[in-house]
């Protein structure tokens, strides 16, 4: 066999990502997306702690050193129950907008606005444009998923973290093997690069007893010995 007869191994994946895949009417459907879910923000009252939490230690963090940005605080006490993200956030919307309940709630309207946008962008990459639509619209308009991304609380930049996560391996794994333009190392970068997005994942659980709470980190990458 001549080296020049050879083909590149085709992808199972029947993919939808043709210029142009995404039309301007969806585009503006997303956008409006984020004027629904940032609409009174601050309206309803801080009801629950994990809320009250992350608007407190963000506030804290106003004013203060380095060293508290690194090493979270809420009341005195260390806070390290949860990643800083959403506390950084938190704290630069309120350096630019001022501190009040509905601005700190705008980091996780946008990232919820986000997590849409990336689920609608893959289902229309993998299934059509119409597929895209209804992906989007059925988690902007679940309810869970729309009250959680208008509270300040991590839950909502993990839901982000995972779904994009989840598109690059998608992308990667339809990256085509060989050819004349390899593209292994672009399939390893974006798996990687969805690996490092996804872990680690905080998953918060109640202690047995009730007293407390602890920290679970859920292993995505491969366990490498040291060397």
């Amino acid at each position: 066999m001549s080296s020049g007869s050879s083909t590149a191994t085709p992808s199972p994946l029947v993919v939808h990502d043709a210029p142009g895949s995404i039309s301007r009417w969806g585009i503006w459907l997303w956008l409006a997306g984020l004027v629904v879910l940032c609409a009174g923000l601050g309206v309803a009252p801080v009801s629950r702690t994990q809320e009250a939490r992350v608007l407190e230690t963000a506030r804290e963090m106003l004013g203060s050193d380095f060293h508290n940005w690194m090493v979270p605080r809420v009341n005195g006490h260390i806070r390290l129950q949860k990643p800083p993200i959403a506390y950084w956030l938190t704290a630069f919307t309120y350096k630019l907008l001022g501190v009040s309940e509905g601005i700190g709630r705008i980091p996780a309207a946008v990232a919820g606005w986000l997590a849409v946008g990336v689920t609608g962008l893959t289902a229309t990459w993998l299934f059509g444009r119409r597929a895209g639509f209804l992906a989007g619209a059925a988690l902007l308009g679940s309810y869970l998923f729309f009250r959680h991304s208008r509270l300040a609380e991590t839950d909502v930049l993990v839901t982000l973290c995972v779904t994009a996560a989840v598109y690059a391996m998608w992308r990667a794994y339809a990256l085509p093997a060989g050819g004349v333009s390899d593209p292994v190392p672009r399939r390893r970068l974006l798996r990687r690069a969805a690996v490092d997005a996804a872990h680690p994942i905080p998953l918060e659980r109640r202690a047995a007893d009730g007293g407390g709470h602890r920290a679970a980190v859920v292993p995505l990458r491969p366990h490498r010995p040291d060397v």
